[in-house]
């Protein structure tokens, strides 16, 4: 008896792309003016809620200004006295390739998002309490996160946004280390609810892995067996499984939004 081989074929390249994309953290890009203040603050805060709530994020923050400038001395204070530590900061200058790879733009000012629009294109980019607003009112049945910030786009467009308590945090560059630790505090609250909109899209993430891993088993099993010698494991039952419930929205499937690239 021969020993049956595995066939590589359609459905196993189209699955793993489909896994790669699931597997791949939110991207976050966020922006102020110099990148010394807010945004490397907003950017550290981001990743301590993240890791506390055990949601995958990438993030990174950039300003309109010159790069290599390290957190001012003022900001350096205020979140070393909460335990955070911005002396390895350095600013990074905002280009769109930076703004391309992002899932997700939030910025601190309205107008960091016009001047975002003019250079790269508006797709993506919020401030920082407009993107919570957005995602927050996207309907539940929109679960790729990717999906779901596109439909936040949508509704912007629309102009089906709620107002918030806050529409944008202003600099405190220069301003007394009072000033800084209200700017810090609001950071903190805001930042925490960014992340606890996008725990959401976490758990839609992990109950799509789970799926996958199941769905990855059954292609190699038909690999291993010939692929034809059992018509009745069909491949494609499992992949328009996820589709009926939404998983595969976005996710390496031509979506609409424009994102299936990054």
């Amino acid at each position: 008896m021969s020993t049956p081989t595995r066939r590589e074929g359609r459905n196993s390249a189209s699955n793993c792309a489909v896994s790669t994309e699931v597997s791949k953290p939110v991207q976050v890009l966020v922006v102020c003016t110099a990148n010394t203040c807010r945004s490397p603050a907003a950017a550290r805060y981001l990743r301590h809620h993240a890791e506390r709530n055990g949601v995958e994020l990438d993030v990174s923050s950039a300003g309109f200004r010159s790069a290599g400038q390290s957190a001012s001395d003022a900001m350096s204070e205020v979140m070393g006295e909460r335990g955070f530590d911005l002396s390895p900061h350095r600013s990074q200058t905002l280009t769109c390739e930076l703004v391309g790879a992002a899932d997700l733009v939030v910025t601190m000012e309205r107008r960091h998002v016009h001047d975002l629009a003019e250079m790269c294109g508006p797709r993506r980019i919020f401030t920082l309490p407009d993107a919570i607003a957005a995602l927050a009112g996207v309907a539940p049945e929109v679960r790729s996160p990717r999906s779901r910030i596109a439909a936040a786009e949508d509704a912007r467009e629309r102009g089906d946004l709620p107002g918030g308590a806050h529409a944008e945090i202003e600099d405190p560059f220069g301003q007394s280390i009072d000033v800084n630790r209200r700017t810090a505090e609001l950071l903190n609250q805001l930042t925490d609810e960014l992340v606890q909109v996008l725990a959401r899209l976490h758990e839609v993430q992990v109950v799509m892995r789970a799926e996958l891993e199941e769905l990855e088993h059954l292609v190699q099993h038909v690999a291993v067996l010939g692929g034809d010698a059992h018509p009745a494991v069909d491949v494609g039952v499992g992949l328009q499984r996820l589709h009926d419930g939404g998983h595969l929205d976005g996710l390496g499937t031509g979506a609409k939004d424009g994102h299936d690239s990054n």
